[in-house]
């Protein structure tokens, strides 16, 4: 947990970012998306109020007024205005996401642009007067803080003025959208899931919204990342869950809350639930709302092997991730991670 958002420390580095440190040397014309916004988080956590840098600092920055598109959105200009990068405009049509609107943009640093994505996240009808404002942005803070991890989306900036927004590097495709071809690629991709939930765990955070949606590719990576860390959290008690979550990746404390609440085991289900689709690219319940209830809460997953042909000791890992009792799950992201990269160790030999 960050603490107040006006006293974040936009001074000290964050740790050292493995998963695009490879990228980093590359020349201009083929660095990474991911490791360009990284580099220009780099930048804007090293700003200071001082210009000896180089830098602009964010109260200095000039709007830019050459770009029609932007003229035309207030909303952008303003955003622009407060940023922690330079000469922020659009880059494409907006398109819907579970929690808002993603807009294409483009933003400069040290004199290079990057693709980035500017992210507004819709406000719930209720009352005046809610947290949710307050919630929303101190759990953006957490996913912030662990953007450096290995395989989680990395967010460059966030506020909530004029509303509340996140910048984070482009998005190209869901899991939903490019399941794995190959049950190797499916092993590894399962293998850096697990591990990254362990990290993200170990530093604190929960991601409660696990899906085939919060699964994500960016450009030039075939690794997975996990996106929205912590989001559902929030949403989930301020509107409605089945808009944010697809239902049959919900664990049982979702549905009812007899079965406790939200913690490292709801992680798990929802990466065994994950598993599931990985290896056998079906959801692992259908039906309608109702129906799925009764199964989540009634009926264990049919096993993987029952769709396509996979080894016993995968199916025993999935069962166990999704067990109905949390109790009777994986007790930790950790033990999880093991167990998978040991059936990797035995199929890949790597």
């Amino acid at each position: 947990m960050t603490g107040d958002r006006g006293d974040r420390d936009r001074t000290t580095p964050g740790t050292d970012r493995t998963w695009y440190r490879d990228l980093r040397d590359r020349s201009d014309d083929t660095a990474s998306p991911l490791a360009e916004a990284s580099r220009l988080r780099d930048i804007a956590s090293s700003r200071t109020t001082e210009t000896d840098t180089g830098v602009p600092a964010p109260d200095t920055v000039a709007p830019s007024t050459t770009d029609d598109a932007d003229s035309a959105s207030p909303l952008i200009a303003d955003i622009r205005r407060v940023a922690d990068v330079d000469d922020l405009r659009l880059d494409g049509a907006p398109t819907d996401h579970h929690y808002g609107r993603v807009v294409p943009t483009r933003a400069r640093a040290d004199g290079r642009t990057c693709r980035l994505q500017l992210r507004l996240f819709r406000r719930p009808a209720e009352e005046t007067g809610s947290d949710f404002e307050a919630t929303l942005a101190d759990q953006l803070d957490r996913w912030a803080a662990v953007g450096d991890c290995e395989g989680v989306v990395p967010v460059l900036d966030t506020a909530g003025d004029p509303r509340p927004w996140s910048c984070t590097a482009p998005i190209t495709a869901t899991l939903a959208e490019r399941p794995p071809k190959t049950l190797a690629d499916a092993l590894r991709a399962a293998r850096s899931l697990t591990r990254t939930l362990a990290t993200v765990h170990d530093r604190g955070t929960l991601h409660t919204g696990l899906d085939p949606n919060h699964v994500v590719y960016a450009p030039g990576t075939d690794r997975p990342l996990l996106d929205s860390v912590g989001l559902f959290d929030v949403y989930r008690r301020h509107t409605d869950p089945s808009s944010a979550l697809a239902l049959p990746y919900a664990p049982p404390e979702y549905f009812d809350d007899r079965y406790g609440v939200a913690d490292r085991t709801t992680d798990v289900y929802g990466m065994g639930a994950l598993l599931y689709r990985i290896f056998t690219g079906r959801d692992p319940y259908d039906g309608t709302p109702a129906d799925i209830r009764e199964q989540v809460l009634t009926h264990p997953f049919s096993t993987p092997s029952d769709i396509t042909e996979l080894p016993q000791a995968l199916d025993d890992i999935v069962a166990r991730a999704t067990a109905t009792d949390k109790f009777d799950r994986y007790q930790s992201a950790a033990a999880l991670f093991e167990d998978v990269n040991d059936l990797c160790l035995w199929l890949l030999d790597e």
